[in-house]
């Protein structure tokens, strides 16, 4: 919802291209004082073919990697709510997490961005409406603009998946998921009063395990 505008790099053999990360709806709005609007992580496009044809793919670029700093793995039997990552682990308002999902079944797997005030970003994989979501509608600041926080922000999917994947890019005031490698990403600004220090996962399914590997990025 908040990509837009994408430019090339200049590099035309690896196709690379960074967005504006706002919305036209309430850019001129935001609750920001000394800047207004950023740009997206640097993306890496290519085109995968599928049996319903081409798909454009979107993954961040892999000079990110120079920037990793502390680091997270960990393999959870996923429960009705799982405590994924606390504040004394990883810096969450400047880090990349890969999520790997396994033995999904029908349901809802909802993972949750949460500060101290009790204010969070929700986001995941309805695994039976066949959809990706975003709702920031308790993220903090959100009575600004008319279109910021009025609907969950959906992705269609073309199918139920037993395994998925889920890349992100988490910044004090923005995240970018990218789904499968690429081949659905969202891109949501945020602002909460605090930043966001822990992840959770609630579901209403059984049986799944989740494996996470995460890192800090060392940047200002």
């Amino acid at each position: 919802r908040d990509s837009s505008t994408s430019r090339g790099l200049g590099d035309v053999y690896k196709r690379q291209i960074i967005g504006w990360m706002s919305n036209w709806d309430y850019a001129q709005e935001v609750p920001t004082q000394a800047w207004r609007s950023s740009m997206t992580v640097a993306r890496e496009v290519s085109l995968k073919k599928t049996i319903d044809g081409y798909i454009l793919r979107n993954i961040p670029v892999s000079q990110l990697k120079k920037y990793q700093g502390k680091s997270i793995r960990k393999t959870i039997k996923v429960k009705a709510e799982n405590q994924l990552i606390e504040k004394s682990q990883i810096d969450l308002s400047k880090a990349v997490l890969d999520l790997d999902l396994k033995k999904m079944t029908a349901g809802k797997y909802t993972f949750a961005l949460k500060n101290a005030l009790g204010e969070e970003l929700t986001f995941g994989i309805d695994n039976t409406a066949k959809e990706l979501f975003v709702d920031r509608s308790k993220s903090g600041k959100t009575d600004f603009g008319n279109q910021f926080a009025t609907a969950v922000t959906k992705a269609p999917l073309d199918k139920l998946y037993s395994n998925a994947k889920m890349k992100l890019v988490i910044d004090k005031t923005s995240i970018e998921i990218f789904f499968n490698d690429g081949e659905k990403v969202l891109t949501e600004i945020f602002f909460p009063n605090e930043h966001f220090s822990e992840l959770a996962l609630s579901t209403d399914t059984k049986g799944s395990t989740l494996k996470i590997k995460g890192h800090q990025l060392n940047i200002k």
